[in-house]
């Protein structure tokens, strides 16, 4: 893998190289004209008789959260018939843990989408909608995909992250995905601009819509409040931090402090009286590391038999990040699609910058967090917050009702009111 990532980067800065990036991002023009010809005929179907059939396409258990309160809420009206078809991470296997963990939590309205070697006929269950819970077709087998869904049924999307990235755009709005996507619920204002800018003929003559009614993510982790963040009497922990490195060091898409503070943040937490620090990577970062090199399998072993309570030390893979959150008293993180979470708790935040791009929403956010360029400064931090010293403490909280104050409470109510006034054919 290493030599592939030498070998591009040899050729990435090269005109031709650059010019087929382009072509390749945006799609080419006969693609997307018949992409826009689906969204046209998808915009004249109207809903008849019965519930609405509402399908979610399920791979990734960590993603689930960001739909769950759209999933359940429809459970719960007469007006939708929802299900969830578990789509296996690696497609050529069956079953697996996403298959259990969605049963676990849904029985029968789930359904396995490869049993043997045939993959379940999606179009014969006559889905109105289907929702998808990652940018990238090419995780999913072909008729999965939304070039081909999107000839039967209406495509919508949530975005598995709230973006605070800037200049990714091409990559979380890919257009060649986005341009099959029939509704958007926008996390944003930001990302809904994007969108619509991108497809300005379609949005026009309403054969697509991209919509900014809340973020439904926020909506599930705010639920869960109750369940983990405990009084102290409940919950005697000592001072929680959790530490949520990236993934890659290519600060084209956000950077990683992890190389640079591994070994010192294990050292801290061994040293450090009433204190426990939880290690929360993004899924993605030892197997990034030991195939670019930088660390080995018996490194990452070794790193990780560290994580004990005895050491102050614990390594968090849950696939749902909300109990680590509310049972944490700050985070340390790289740019991250989940910081927006934890600002909701109103609890510090310390940045590790690695020279990431940020969007509008995201230099909001770090007027009320503590940014860091190295150790000394992080560790100086840290000590402060562990003695009560917080001075961003009121900037944070006047942010935090400022950039996601309006109602997330009751997202998923209004992801119901736009399908089913677009099921009748109304204007959204």
């Amino acid at each position: 893998m290493e030599i592939v990532y030498r070998m591009y980067r040899k050729v990435s800065d090269l005109t031709i190289t650059k010019k087929m990036l382009k072509i390749y991002k945006s799609g080419t023009p006969w693609a997307n004209a018949a992409a826009e010809r689906r969204m046209r005929k998808l915009s004249q179907a109207v809903h008849g008789k019965g519930p609405v059939r509402v399908a979610f396409l399920a791979q990734v258990p960590s993603c689930w959260n960001k739909l769950q309160s759209v999933f359940e809420a429809m459970q719960k009206d007469p007006r939708f018939a929802p299900f969830i078809l578990v789509i296996p991470d690696d497609v050529s296997k069956a079953g697996g843990d996403a298959l259990s963990y969605f049963r676990g939590l849904y029985g029968e309205d789930v359904i396995e989408a490869l049993e043997g070697d045939r993959y379940y006929d999606l179009r014969a269950a006559s889905p109105e909608y289907v929702f998808y819970q990652r940018p990238y077709d090419h995780y999913l087998p072909a008729q999965y995909r939304t070039g081909t869904v999107s000839a039967y049924a209406k495509p919508c999307y949530v975005t598995y992250g709230f973006e605070i990235f800037g200049g990714i755009e091409d990559v979380v709005l890919s257009k060649i995905f986005m341009r099959n996507i029939y509704l958007y619920f926008a996390e944003s204002e930001w990302a809904l601009k994007i969108n619509t800018a991108n497809f300005p003929a379609s949005h026009r003559k309403g054969w697509r819509h991209t919509v900014f009614v809340g973020y439904p993510g926020f909506q599930d982790f705010l639920n869960k409040k109750a369940q983990y963040d405990l009084p102290r009497s409940e919950d005697p922990r000592p001072f929680t931090a959790v530490y949520c490195p990236r993934w890659t060091e290519d600060v084209s898409i956000g950077g990683s402090s992890f190389m640079k503070y591994k070994d010192a943040i294990v050292e801290y937490a061994k040293k450090a009286e009433d204190l426990l620090m939880i290690f929360r990577p993004h899924p993605m970062l030892f197997t990034h590391f030991e195939e670019t090199g930088k660390m080995t399998a018996k490194m990452r072993q070794a790193y990780l038999a560290q994580m004990t309570e005895e050491n102050h030390l614990l390594y968090d893979t849950d696939p749902n990040y909300a109990a680590s959150f509310w049972r944490t008293d700050v985070m340390i993180s790289d740019i991250s699609s989940v910081m927006p979470d934890y600002f909701l708790t109103g609890r510090p935040v310390i940045y590790c910058e690695t020279g990431a791009t940020e969007n509008e929403i995201f230099r909001e956010m770090l007027k009320g967090a503590y940014r860091v360029k190295d150790w000394e400064s992080l560790e100086k931090t840290l000590n402060d917050l562990r003695n009560g010293i917080d001075p961003l403490k009121e900037v944070r909280l006047q942010k935090r009702a400022e950039l996601f104050g309006e109602d997330p409470m009751h997202v998923a109510e209004r992801f119901l009111e736009v399908l089913e006034r677009d099921a009748k054919g109304e204007a959204l």
